[in-house]
C-alpha cells in the first residue's frame, strides 16, 4: 500500500473483511454498498464465501492511533447509510476526494 500511495493511489474499494488493514494504511472509508451476486468474483462460491459489503475508501495518510471502534467495520456500515449500488458507492466517495 505504501507504494500504491507514493505513486498516487488515494482511493480503492474492498471487501469489508479487508476494512482493518486498509485503515491502517491510512485510509478513510466514506461510502458503501451491499453486497450483488450479480458481480460476485470468478471462483467465488456461495456455500463457502461470504457476502461482504463493499467499503469505499479515501486517502488521507492518517496512520493512527487507532481505537477498536474505528477498526470494526461494522461500526462504519451501522453509522453510514448504503448506497444503492456499486455506482453510487463510487460517486459518493468520489464527491468527496
Amino acid at each position: 500500500m505504501k507504494l500504491a500511495t507514493e505513486n498516487g493511489g488515494t482511493k480503492l474499494d474492498s471487501y469489508s473483511g479487508n476494512h482493518g488493514f486498509y485503515v491502517k494504511c491510512g485510509f478513510e472509508p466514506v461510502s458503501w454498498c451491499k453486497w450483488d451476486d450479480q458481480y460476485a468474483p470468478d471462483g467465488w462460491d456461495s456455500s463457502r464465501d461470504n457476502r461482504e459489503p463493499i467499503v469505499f475508501y479515501k486517502y488521507t495518510g492518517n496512520t493512527g492511533p487507532y481505537s477498536a471502534e474505528s477498526l470494526n467495520v461494522n461500526n462504519f456500515l451501522a453509522s453510514t447509510p448504503a448506497s444503492a449500488d456499486y455506482d453510487a458507492a463510487q460517486a459518493a466517495r468520489d464527491s468527496k476526494m
